[in-house]
């Protein structure tokens, strides 16, 4: 069937309710798939040893895996509008623990890079995936429900992987972690083919070209995407600032603190994280614009604690909780707001707007190395406050164009 307003045939969801087993099936692997973007942060020093790459330029490979994220948001995620969503999973899955294994088996910087980029790439593909999944195999009376779920997967995913990684880097050095997500994907794979719920295909196809080029014109005629999309590639920049270069005066004298701890830092922004859901029932009720500032605060707010780590690590972990309760506020309102306006393209939707997130990501990693090895931690802090504040300025600019425009929607 196909949606009366819409160009392009997407399934109907169903109209009986999700089972609790799917919705958590969808939030730990939601959380397992996006782990995988995310386990080299805590590992960067020991890669920078063992391929021998500076530690100015080591940030590369997170701008590797957040140019395949990009790469996956622009081919691969809008696939689910096409394809059999449970098939394309089954796929993706099996793929990415080929590609996991290929970088625990990377001998050259080369290998490295290029497998990371193939994770990223992957990873982000049954991310974004599952969350359009969700959307679309939920009724409409519990699809924020179920979408939330498989977003708190996202975020818990997201924060352990920095906890697990630093465990296992310890025990194991860093090819044990991608040999145990290489297995851990293996062994998910059968698990969302039976699990999965089975959605009814479009009763009428559409060309590959055609779903692609579909995002230009999204892009082109929503202003709350593009405004949105914005403030996402503002917030997701300050965030990788701060977690690409964390490990690197932790791991230095007078700290010399280890993998596991480093990650366990990670576990402070959990409480953030969880709190930042109200913003979703916030926008519900209209009030996005008011969950907007107060992220956007919070997120500034955050490096004033942060730029004081000569005082402790103490003030690093309330910097965490702001940083991550800040973002992932400004993150839940912006998807609230952009499937609000699109409720039958989930899949275009996402992947048009996490294109700004990847765009973000990659640069805030590769600035973050780069300006930590000219101006140390003080000048990392100094940036990333830099950039919260323009996105501060931005969107405060975009509410005086609302106002001088009151037919405009942002």
């Amino acid at each position: 069937m196909q949606t009366k307003n819409s160009r392009f045939a997407v399934p109907v969801a169903p109209a009986t309710a999700m089972s609790r087993g799917a919705m958590l099936l969808f939030a730990c692997a939601s959380g397992f798939s996006v782990a995988n973007v995310y386990y080299a942060h805590p590992l960067l020093d020991a890669l920078a040893v063992d391929f021998s790459i500076p530690p100015a330029a080591i940030g590369g490979v997170i701008t590797a895996t957040q140019l395949g994220c990009a790469l996956a948001l622009l081919m691969l995620v809008p696939l689910g509008d096409l394809l059999d969503r449970r098939r394309l999973m089954l796929v993706q899955a099996l793929m990415l623990s080929a590609v996991l294994a290929a970088v625990a088996l990377a001998g050259s910087p080369a290998m490295l890079l290029g497998s990371m980029l193939l994770t990223g790439a992957l990873g982000t593909a049954m991310t974004q995936g599952l969350i359009a999944y969700a959307a679309s195999a939920a009724a409409e009376s519990e699809r924020g429900r179920v979408v939330g779920a498989a977003q708190g997967g996202v975020f818990l995913g997201l924060l352990l992987a920095r906890v697990l990684a630093g465990a296992i880097g310890d025990i194991g050095g860093w090819r044990a972690v991608y040999i145990c997500s290489a297995t851990a994907m293996l062994m998910l794979a059968p698990l969302l083919w039976l699990g999965l719920p089975r959605l009814a295909a479009p009763s009428q196809r559409i060309g590959y070209f055609r779903l692609i080029g579909s995002l230009a014109t999204l892009l082109r005629h929503d202003r709350v995407l593009r405004v949105r999309g914005m403030l996402a590639l503002l917030m997701f920049a300050a965030f990788n600032i701060f977690w690409s270069a964390m490990v690197l005066p932790l791991s230095a004298p007078p700290y010399m603190l280890s993998h596991t701890t480093i990650g366990a830092f990670g576990l402070a922004g959990a409480a953030g994280a969880l709190a930042a859901a109200g913003a979703g029932r916030w926008a519900d009720q209209g009030r996005g614009q008011s969950a907007t500032f107060a992220g956007l605060a919070l997120l500034l707010l955050a490096w004033l604690p942060l730029s004081l780590l000569d005082g402790g690590l103490w003030t690093l972990v309330v910097g965490i909780v702001l940083l991550d309760l800040g973002g992932q506020a400004i993150h839940v309102t912006s998807q609230s707001m952009i499937f609000r306006s699109h409720p039958d393209g989930h899949s275009r939707v996402v992947a048009a707007y996490m294109l700004f997130y990847a765009g973000g990501s990659g640069l805030g990693a590769l600035a973050a190395t780069a300006v930590y090895a000219a101006g140390g931690w003080t000048g990392v802090c100094l940036l990333g406050a830099g950039v919260s504040a323009l996105a501060f300025a931005f969107w405060g600019m975009t509410l005086r164009q609302k106002k001088n425009s009151p037919d405009i929607s942002i």
